[in-house]
């Protein structure tokens, strides 16, 4: 069953001359190609979710303490120039 839009989506395609239609078939290309990478890129974050749901809280906490500890000293480097060095 087409929905009313798909129609008239269709209809305008009809009225587009044939000579015109290679680049109209190269822009849905790109359009589907480009709905596909971000469709793929919110995949590869969601993969992650819940990865740490079975870690003891003892644990996740030192990690979160860890984490916070190397950001601190890696943006503390970079306000004294130190990190653009490498």
């Amino acid at each position: 069953m087409q929905t009313a839009l798909r129609k008239k989506v269709l209809a305008e395609l009809k009225q587009i001359p044939e000579q015109d239609l290679e680049s109209l078939l190269e822009l849905i290309r790109q359009f589907r190609n480009q709905r596909q990478k971000a469709q793929n890129k919110k995949s590869g974050i969601s993969d992650f979710s819940g990865c740490w749901k079975d870690m003891p809280e003892e644990d996740f906490l030192d990690f979160l303490n860890e984490i916070a500890q190397r950001r601190r000293f890696a943006f503390s480097r970079r306000r004294y120039g130190e990190a653009d060095a490498g």
